[in-house]
């Protein structure tokens, strides 16, 4: 037999529907140790996304936001603000400050969005069609279709991904499982996904 041909066979073993009762459910902690390991795993990743969208979109301002309120409220505003006939203590708004500042804030969201649709993808990647992410196969885990114990989908791996961020935030991925005996999470259960031993 072949290399190749015995490849195939390996995928096709892989790829193959797990019957539900088959099926060896992962233990929270299980999961709490993949969780950790993917996080660091994606530090280096999302520090070059990070640079490359500093890279193409410039240089941050010079002078932040904190250090322009910081000057302009400084020893010499009462003399200032007196001499042009404004209240003393009042300030005047500059509008390229205002300007800057809502650059500044874009520039944060678009970063956030990024790196954010940076781990989706590597999420929604590594979920679908059978494949697994390197913490996936340390740990022996699959993720498979509920229903079919099949390969999950782009669509619901992408609908995977949506539901365990909301998830993570609420941190109900830790509350739900402790309450269900196949220790399925939140966004498995919206999902149709279930995690499993690989056998």
């Amino acid at each position: 037999m072949s290399a190749s041909s015995t490849k195939a066979q390996l995928r096709s073993q892989w790829l193959a529907p797990v019957p539900a009762d088959q099926r060896r459910f992962v233990s929270i902690w299980r999961r709490f140790v993949g969780m950790g390991y993917e996080v660091f795993l994606l530090v280096g990743p999302v520090l070059v996304v990070a640079f490359l969208y500093t890279v193409l979109t410039g240089s941050p301002p010079s002078e932040t936001l904190a250090e322009a309120a910081a000057t302009s409220s400084g020893p010499g505003l009462g003399s200032t603000a007196a001499e042009a006939g404004t209240p003393q203590g009042a300030t005047t708004a500059q509008p390229g400050q205002d300007a800057q500042g809502v650059h500044e804030l874009l520039r944060r969201i678009g970063l956030q969005l990024c790196v954010y649709g940076a781990i989706a993808a590597y999420f929604v990647w590594g979920w679908s069609l059978g494949r697994v992410t390197l913490p996936m196969q340390t740990l022996q885990i699959k993720l498979v279709d509920r229903q079919s114990g099949g390969p999950v989908s782009r669509v619901q791996a992408l609908k995977r991904f949506a539901w365990a961020t909301l998830s993570l935030v609420t941190g109900l991925w830790l509350l739900v499982p402790l309450f269900r005996r196949d220790r399925q999470t939140l966004h498995d259960l919206m999902a149709g996904t279930q995690l499993i031993h690989r056998t």
